[in-house]
């Protein structure tokens, strides 16, 4: 089990971008060999009326944006456009081609806070997936994990990964296995959790493989978003 605590991230104030890098590779895309497919880890903020960005130059990826607070809108020169609000998630794979996309957070007085996630891929696909990814209150990863469609909780991606965010009780506990995921990634959106004797809380996460298991207890109400990565679609 890997874990990467909110107060070691690497931080990168660009004026209208600010960047706290969960996972962030010295040598792109290098970073495979280390974290599976996770290239990128991002926690972005960006300032009012501002934008960001971003060129993808002809290898496949599959980037997840998951907004955290505000709103904002995302356009590409593929011609897709769309607008996002709070707890909405938007996955974009990109294929081969040059892809230049933009996220334009049109609101003049507030921040917009988004979670950015890039993902080697082997599927020279283009894709769009929008969702809401409205947090479950039941507490629990492990059901349905194989399910084929998308919940209210969890969204299916390129690939055969899943997506899920779920709201853990105060004083709970609950039992997550790597099975047959070849890495798992448990993030704290807020509150605090104990995992394998490790303190949790705001922004930290940890990062399982197929034999890890991990024992959480809450300490409070927490949110945590997991990402499931599926072992037959690892990039090598």
């Amino acid at each position: 089990m890997k874990y990467f605590a909110e107060q070691s991230r690497k931080f990168t104030d660009m004026g209208d971008l600010k960047v706290f890098h969960s996972i962030y590779p010295t040598t792109y895309p290098n970073e495979a060999i280390k974290w599976g497919q996770i290239v990128r880890f991002d926690d972005k903020t960006i300032m009012p009326g501002r934008q960001e960005i971003q060129n993808f130059i002809g290898i496949p990826m599959l980037i997840i944006r998951l907004i955290i607070n505000g709103s904002g809108a995302y356009y590409d020169s593929t011609g897709y456009r769309k607008i996002l609000r709070e707890r909405d998630t938007l996955v974009v794979g990109y294929d081969e081609s040059t892809v230049q996309s933009i996220f334009y957070n049109y609101d003049e007085t507030q921040e917009a806070e988004l979670l950015e996630i890039w993902l080697m891929s082997k599927s020279n696909e283009r894709i769009r997936l929008f969702d809401t990814l409205t947090e479950t209150r039941d507490g629990n990863f492990n059901e349905a994990s194989d399910a084929p469609s998308i919940g209210p909780d969890s969204i299916l991606l390129q690939d055969g990964h899943w997506l899920r965010r779920s709201t853990f009780k105060r004083n709970s506990d609950h039992k997550i296995e790597g099975g047959i995921y070849d890495s798992i990634i448990v993030f704290v959106l807020s509150g605090t959790v104990i995992a394998n004797s490790i303190r949790l809380g705001f922004r930290d996460g940890i990062m399982l493989s197929m034999n890890d298991t991990v024992d959480l207890y809450f300490e409070e109400d927490t949110d945590l978003l997991l990402i499931q990565l599926n072992a037959n679609m690892h990039v090598e």
